[in-house]
This record gives C-alpha cells, structure tokens and sequence, in this order.
C-alpha cells in the first residue's frame, strides 16, 4: 500500500525515521514491517575469558559475524563478576591467564553454571593440554590459532540450545 507523505502525516502517524516526510510517496506496509520488532531467535551469549585484547577483539568481531552477542573478560576476577551479573550460553577460555588457571576457572564455572559449555582457546596445544582441559570439565579444547575449528565448536555445541534464557 503507497501514501503519498502528505495523506499519511494528515492522518496523525507520528514517529517517522528522519527525512521520511520528505519524499513524494512511500510504501506503508515496508515501513512497518521494518519499523516493528521482528520475533528473531535470541542472540546465543558468550563469555569469552583471554587476557590478549587482540585475541578478545578478533574472536568478538567473527562471532558477532555469526549473530552471537560477546563479552570479553581479561582475567578470573573480571569472568566471575561477570557471570554473577549476566547469564551465558557458552565460555570460551584461555589455559593461563594473569590471576590464574584457566582450568582453575573452569572448574568453578561447572560448579557455578553446569549447564553451561566451555571450550579452551589456547596456545597449549598439545594432546596432554587438551587432555587437562576436556578432564577440567570442558567440552572443546581448540589450540590457537584455528580459529575456524572454534566457530564450528561454538555453533556445534549451540546448535540445539535455547538461547532465551540468557536474554531475560
């Protein structure tokens, strides 16, 4: 259905995007459809624990690529805040961090949250490191720099899950 500006804004609907009134007609049905909240599934939330920015910054920028919503945390102390203030859908770690052991934390997540997965992000990356981490509680163990292989732990180990919880 297309109105010309004039008729709709003479009718009262208010709350146009900027510079709308300003075209000669548009189309009413796109601009509601694109102006309502669509129900999309919710945005899977993941923490991701690692004390290098660029490693938070890039496993951010490829995740948020695949519609999940990230949180980064550089150290233990800043991941167990976190978790008591949000709730997650899956934990990315690293094995060392500045204040402790990454399987250290792991251990308390699955204590804290045991519903919630956990995969190791490490530059540990031989089979005894992976060993300690799978035994730590975790369900992945990626070495760095695989990055490819951590997208596909995280959409595997998400895939069936509900994310609803985590955005209440």
């Amino acid at each position: 259905m297309v109105f010309s500006a004039a008729a709709v804004y003479n009718v009262g609907i208010v709350g146009f995007p900027l510079g709308i009134l300003n075209r000669d007609s548009f189309d009413l049905d796109k601009f509601w459809l694109e102006a309502s909240p669509v129900m999309l599934p919710a945005r899977c939330h993941i923490l991701c624990v690692d004390d290098h920015e660029d490693t938070s910054y890039m496993l951010t920028h490829l995740l948020e690529q695949s519609n999940y919503e990230v949180v980064t945390a550089g150290s233990i102390r800043d991941a167990l805040r976190l978790i008591e203030e949000e709730k997650f859908d899956l934990y990315i770690l690293d094995k060392r961090l500045p204040d402790g052991s990454g399987l250290d934390l792991c251990r308390r997540f699955a204590a804290l949250t045991p519903h919630v997965p956990v995969i190791f992000y490490s530059g540990d990356a031989y089979e005894l490191h992976r060993q300690e981490g799978l035994y730590a509680g975790a369900e992945a163990y990626v070495p760095k720099p695989e990055i490819d292989k951590l997208i596909e732990a995280v959409g595997h180990l998400l895939a069936d899950k509900d994310c609803a919880a985590a955005a209440a």
